[in-house]
């Protein structure tokens, strides 16, 4: 179990809450989670699409939504990878060296 998991379970006990309320709770934050990443892939995919179809600006923008709002999920590394690869086709390069460093230091 996670120290943060650990800690809210440790909360839940704490404020009295019943061993079904608190699998519940566990089990809601599992979908979320769950549901987070499969937007991240979805939203992804739609960037990898477009970097197909040469449409380097929207892959770019595609890219910068995962990273922006599915901060947590696995795509993000994918996302990362998109906005260099779509950076360099468009020759800016400096942008694509912050992604890179961004990826270097996170990932």
């Amino acid at each position: 179990m996670t120290p943060l998991r650990q800690r809210m379970h440790d909360a839940m006990l704490q404020r009295g809450f019943a061993a079904r309320t608190q699998e519940s709770y566990i089990d809601a934050i599992a979908r979320m989670a769950y549901i987070r990443n499969a937007m991240a892939a979805r939203t992804l995919g739609i960037g990898q699409f477009y970097y197909a179809r040469k449409a380097y600006v929207a892959a770019v923008n595609r890219a910068n939504e995962v990273i922006e709002h599915y901060q947590g999920a696995p795509a993000v590394i994918d996302a990362l990878v998109l906005a260099i690869q779509s950076y360099q086709k468009f020759g800016l390069n400096d942008m694509a060296a912050q992604e890179n460093a961004a990826l270097q230091k996170t990932y």
